[in-house]
């Protein structure tokens, strides 16, 4: 995932009041996936706030691994809710929807 110059998405820690990334993939049964691993933030000191936020900026990469117990071609939801920051102003928080198709190979 790409992030603006100059703009940064918040992290999990954070304290209350703050609204983190969060990513998830929905699946028909049989599709399983864990919670997404994110990478390491970074901390983040606004003069402005009082708080010390855990961001992400730049370019960072998101894994799950999903689990397929059904044979067959299924489409996988992912839904990425985030809000972008500036060091002086946040954009309204986003929901997002990516649908995703997969095609089922036999192996030989």
């Amino acid at each position: 995932m790409d992030i603006a110059d100059g703009f940064h998405i918040r992290a999990n820690p954070l304290p209350e009041g703050y609204i983190p990334i969060h990513i998830s993939v929905e699946g028909p049964e049989g599709v399983t996936a864990p919670p997404f691993t994110y990478p390491t933030p970074e901390p983040l000191s606004i003069a402005s706030l009082a708080d010390e936020l855990n961001v992400y900026t730049g370019s960072i990469q998101l894994q799950t691994p999903v689990t397929f117990k059904v044979q067959e071609n299924v489409t996988l939801t992912l839904n990425i809710d985030a809000q972008a920051c500036s060091d002086s102003d946040c954009l309204l928080p986003e929901s997002h929807t990516i649908e995703l198709n997969t095609k089922w190979f036999p192996n030989p």
